[in-house]
């Protein structure tokens, strides 16, 4: 399974082999094109929320 995964001379790119295997790169494009402060924003955003649902299951 992961064989097909790893081969490198299969003349694809190692993007196309990770989309052909089933991996979603489309997060990490777009995450990528953030700076790494507004990274760390949407990171603390995401702590806020849980921290506010914990907050709300109590």
């Amino acid at each position: 399974m992961f064989a097909s995964f790893w081969r490198t001379d299969d003349g694809r790119t190692p993007a196309e082999r990770a989309e052909a295997f089933g991996i979603d790169l489309s997060l990490i494009e777009e995450n990528l094109r953030l700076t790494p402060e507004q990274r760390m924003d949407r990171n603390q955003d995401a702590i806020n929320l849980i921290d506010s649902l914990k907050e709300g299951m109590s």
